[in-house]
């Protein structure tokens, strides 16, 4: 059976959107799939919707594939948070989120987008068809093509990636990080490959780090390397593995502690203790559900929020999400208003349905003072079910909820957020701490061409692992298990440009040429060590010669 596939492409640039949709209509894999452009923008000309209809759309057509296209060149901030909308709700992995970049974003707006549960990462380049290939790949188990290209055996060369991870918890001594790769266990076998035995022929190919490296990994493998972008937080180098446990099927926990010298130990104690003491939001919380996300839209464009705003387009009865921003005000505009339930099935129900999931959400899990605003009613009359609710007929607007903050903090003490002793996951989502961490591991090329790469690994690695590449330039990697093989893994190659492209096609030729510059150099050895013993053998000739010449001489002489 052939599922319709729908494309949604966000974006204010025409130029993308329209040359997006070309490619789509012309490649024969995605020749019959629905693409329909959102936009805001009145030059986009290839515009079907404007982003108030995203999310209705999406609730409509869940039961069939959806890939989301975002366009982050100009709009960087406003698509990370529609992804990180997207991924609070059970059932958007499902959906396919594929960023695209222009050349001015740097990497680090790849990484948050990865990190916010994109499934790739790309440029804007003139040739797309690869995009379309991929897509198809991760969305259809059934479908196994992939396009060839200039493809060479690793030769046992080693790189040093850095995996990506999710801090759930930081306190002055450890971190906990939720990964989806087990703990260190290389076999004999990874080692000797690692580690090639002097006199090895494979030993005169030059890894990408050096032998000293190599020995003291070994030496310690439980001490990481790692790359974090708030350094106040995890000052250092490095991190050592004090414990890994199986979370589920795919992930596990790392507890990391912090490398530290014991005279430098009760200083980073305080020192961090210090920065969770400035870690105060005194802003009032808002959590607004509304299908059209209308206030997060004028929050990116022109009326900044002086509440810290918190954008729901559905009302989850699951809603763990939802409480733990902890809102001292919740905002529903009432004719847009879509129940899920815990599955994020919509769920079909009249006015006093309606009221009742509300107010089994409000009394269960929130404070009694949190102020309830139904926004859009018109004529409708409905129960009040809170003390501090408000009934407003109009339509939410950012002025008049500005209004109500006011009045909110003038007249309501609130408590505002703050950081104890530990950091952890409400923490870091309130306070906005980057929870992407970076571990390094090295590994061993098996296969590389400039859209895959064929690897073995010091662990177990689960399906859809980000890593990222520094050499021969940035580049990361999704690792799907559908490209594994036999021992080794495979990922797709993501986060290139053009010129990036042309350094991985670079390095694909220079390991194509290893086995024959190896065997140039044994064709050198063999030719000077024979010229050597001919040179040696006409040079005893020319002495003994030389030698009889003398003797001769002197013979006459006498």
């Amino acid at each position: 059976m052939n599922i319709k596939t729908y494309t949604l492409i966000i974006s204010d640039d025409p130029l993308f959107s329209g040359r997006i949709r070309r490619v789509l209509s012309k490649n024969e894999i995605s020749i019959e799939w629905r693409t329909l452009v959102f936009s805001n923008s009145e030059s986009n000309e290839e515009k079907d919707f404007k982003l108030d209809k995203l999310f209705e759309l999406i609730l409509k057509i869940k039961k069939v594939n959806i890939v989301v296209f975002f366009d982050f060149e100009k709009k960087e901030e406003f698509c990370l948070d529609l992804i990180k909308i997207f991924n609070k709700y059970q059932g958007a992995q499902y959906i396919l989120q594929i960023c695209f970049f222009g050349e001015e974003n740097p990497k680090t707006d790849l990484e948050a987008a990865l990190a916010a549960g994109a499934h790739m990462v790309e440029y804007k380049r003139p040739d797309l068809d690869d995009i379309v290939t991929n897509i198809q790949y991760l969305k259809n188990s059934e479908f196994n093509f992939l396009p060839e290209y200039a493809t060479s055996r690793g030769y046992d060369t080693v790189l040093w990636p850095r995996f990506f991870c999710k801090i759930k918890h930081i306190d002055p001594q450890n971190i906990l990080a939720t990964t989806t790769f087990d703990k260190l266990n290389p076999s004999d076998e990874w080692i000797k490959r690692f580690i090639p035995q002097i006199g090895d022929g494979k030993a005169m190919v030059s890894n990408s780090e050096s032998l000293e490296k190599k020995c003291r990994w070994i030496e310690d493998i439980n001490t990481l390397k790692f790359e974090y972008s708030e350094n106040e937080l995890l000052t250092g180098d490095f991190l050592n593995i004090s414990s890994v446990e199986k979370d589920a099927v795919d992930t596990f926990t790392y507890k990391l502690a912090k490398r530290v010298s014991p005279s430098e130990f009760e200083e980073v104690q305080k020192k961090t203790k210090k920065i969770f003491s400035k870690m105060v939001d005194t802003r009032v919380r808002v959590m607004v559900i509304d299908k059209r996300v209308k206030l997060l839209q004028k929050n990116h464009e022109t009326e900044k929020q002086k509440a810290n705003l918190f954008s729901y387009p559905f009302l989850s009865m699951k809603h763990e999400d939802q409480i733990s921003c902890r809102p001292h005000i919740i905002a529903l505009q009432w004719d847009q208003l879509t129940i899920l339930d815990e599955n994020s099935n919509e769920l079909s129900l009249n006015d006093d349905q309606k009221i009742h999931s509300i107010e089994s959400y409000i009394k269960k899990l929130l404070n009694e003072d949190t102020v309830l605003i139904i926004f859009g009613l018109h004529d409708i009359d409905i129960k009040k079910i809170s003390k501090t609710q408000l009934n407003v007929p109009f339509d939410i607007t950012s002025d008049f909820l500005n209004k109500i903050i006011s009045v909110y903090e003038k007249k309501i003490e609130h408590n505002p957020l703050r950081v104890e002793e530990v950091l952890g996951i409400e923490e870091i989502k309130n306070f906005e701490v980057d929870p992407l961490l970076k571990l390094e591991f090295p590994i061993i090329i098996e296969k590389l061409n400039e859209h895959r790469l064929t690897f073995s690994s010091p662990m177990k690695i689960s399906d859809k692992t980000v890593i990222k590449f520094s050499t021969p330039c940035v580049f990361y990697l999704l690792v799907l298990d559908k490209l594994a093989d036999k021992d080794f893994y495979g990922g797709l190659i993501m986060g290139v440009d053009e010129l990036e492209k042309s350094l991985l096609r670079r390095e694909v030729n220079r390991l194509l040429r290893i086995p024959i510059e190896a065997e140039n150099e044994q064709d050198k050895l063999k030719f000077v060590n024979l010229n050597s013993a001919e040179l040696i053998k006409r040079q005893k000739e020319t002495l003994k010669k030389n030698k009889k010449d003398v003797v001769d001489k002197l013979k006459d002489e006498q």
